[in-house]
């Protein structure tokens, strides 16, 4: 029997979404291939034919939107009268249903309205729009924002990118903000969009936007996405203009050759795992240590195991698996490694089940060692090698890990090894851990927990999305 080539393409995979090296069972297609496929399609078709409940999407936004601004969204229409013609009429779709409204704006400031339709993909709006819209909101409205602004928020059912022509003709808008859904495909079915137009008017063609595309944790972050479109809005407030004539010289985008790699930690159910795959994390941690709260038994961590690389395959990701052990004797670390087959064993420096045991595990099996700050700068007097991918933590005698405590960063600030930062790390402080130290990649566990050992996916998507920042 010859060599799966899927072995020899994933070094490309991780490189891109498309289905390559898929290989062949005889003359056919392997089924999971075949499966994943359809699965694909039918998230694609769901992601456009599913339609947003407005009225809860807008009652979640309006809490979001009240950490920011006073006023309420406005829910308004296109002029397509459900999906079905939406989809076969999109000149419907550019024009609002409404033909009089009117609210109570401040003259002396500049007027931005922020439209958001579901365009062609539904999904990308439900997940995404919300979120976005806090990243971009907490820039404008910040220290260092745009002044001398007044902002209103729109959403618009069933509109495409040209309704905000109409809806700066009829509000008086100086620029409007949209952001639509895009033409799902079959490994995006959740690729959000925003087009920027400024004195948005009937009859402009769309030379006269500036669009950022392929908004989605597996694409461009949403994090990037709103430092991009903040500092399109200040330059274009700036010369009066959008378009071909608006220019994207943030820089930003020449960083996306390195995205810092993201490792969630302790996950113990199958529904996260596969979640944390399709999120874009590159590194899943399975905890079997006696001494830790998410502990999980072999079992558990075998089924895991088997739900992470199916959705490997599903989504055309390389996510690694990791089994990490704390007190555990070196004959159950085998045993679990022979069970499960991880990419990877996580083993703590300091632990002292494997004082003597050292050499024996760097040499048979693929090790990543969790080290403290301390032992990170005598990195020559330990046992591993130099190019040798470490975790750095903070240290616990009797955890291994995991504390939930963060050490003083600058202690590795010189640091120069291929490392990931561990230690208290959160969606609120893991975008100023990469921006000061740079590392690798970055590790949390307690970080996207609601309670020790229960994770909650809403706080594992911000993490991702933070950390991938560029660094």
């Amino acid at each position: 029997m010859s060599l799966h080539p899927r072995d020899t393409w994933n070094h490309w995979k991780k490189y891109t979404d498309a289905r390559i090296g898929l290989g062949r069972s005889g003359r056919s297609q392997r089924t999971q291939d075949l499966l994943a496929f359809e699965l694909a399609f039918a998230k694609a078709k769901d992601s456009l034919l599913k339609e947003i409940d407005w009225n809860i999407f807008q009652k979640d936004l309006d809490l979001k939107l009240s950490n920011f601004i006073n006023s309420s969204s406005i829910l308004l229409e296109s002029q397509a009268k459900d999906l079905n013609e939406y989809l076969t009429r999109p000149d419907l779709g550019r024009k609002l249903a409404i033909t009089s409204m009117t609210f109570q704006q401040d003259t002396r400031k500049l007027q931005i309205g922020i439209a958001i339709t579901n365009g062609l993909s539904s999904e990308a709006i439900s997940k995404h729009a919300n979120h976005f819209l806090e990243e971009f909101l907490s820039l404008v409205l910040g220290k260092d924002g745009i002044p001398g602004i007044e902002l209103h928020i729109f959403c618009i059912k069933n509109g495409r990118v040209a309704i905000v022509d109409d809806l700066g003709s009829k509000f008086n808008l100086d620029l409007a903000i949209l952001l639509v859904g895009e033409r799902p495909g079959l490994s995006s079915p959740d690729s959000m969009g925003v087009y920027l137009t400024y004195k948005p008017r009937i009859g402009l063609t769309d030379d006269s936007r500036n669009c950022i595309s392929n908004i989605r944790p597996a694409g461009l972050s949403l994090g990037l996405a709103a430092e991009k479109l903040f500092y399109l809005t200040k330059e274009s407030l700036q010369l009066k203009l959008t378009g071909v004539n608006l220019k994207d010289r943030s820089g930003g985008i020449n960083n996306l050759e390195f995205k810092t790699k993201v490792k969630i930690c302790g996950v113990r159910t199958s529904e996260d795992a596969v979640f944390i795959v399709e999120m874009g994390a590159d590194f899943i941690g399975l905890n079997i240590s006696p001494k830790s709260k998410r502990n999980i038994d072999l079992q558990k961590a075998l089924e895991i195991s088997k739900e992470i690389r199916l959705a490997n395959d599903r989504y055309s990701k390389n996510v690694k698996i990791v089994l990490l052990a704390f007190s555990n004797s070196l004959d159950e670390i085998k045993n679990a490694y022979n069970s499960i087959q991880p990419d990877f064993i996580q083993l703590v420096y300091s632990d002292p089940s494997l004082t003597n045991n050292w050499q024996e595990i760097i040499s048979s099996l693929p090790l990543i060692p969790s080290i403290t700050a301390s032992e990170a700068l005598h990195l020559s007097e330990l046992p591993f090698y130099k190019d040798q991918l470490l975790i750095i933590d903070s240290p616990s005698k009797e955890m291994g890990g995991g504390t939930g405590q963060t050490f003083a960063w600058e202690e590795i600030q010189h640091f120069t090894g291929k490392y990931l930062l561990a230690g208290g790390l959160n969606s609120e402080n893991v975008g100023l851990a990469v921006s000061k130290l740079h590392p690798w990649g970055v590790d949390v566990a307690s970080g996207v927990e609601d309670q020790p050992g229960k994770q909650s996916q809403e706080k594992i998507l911000q993490f991702i999305q933070n950390a991938k920042r560029i660094s």
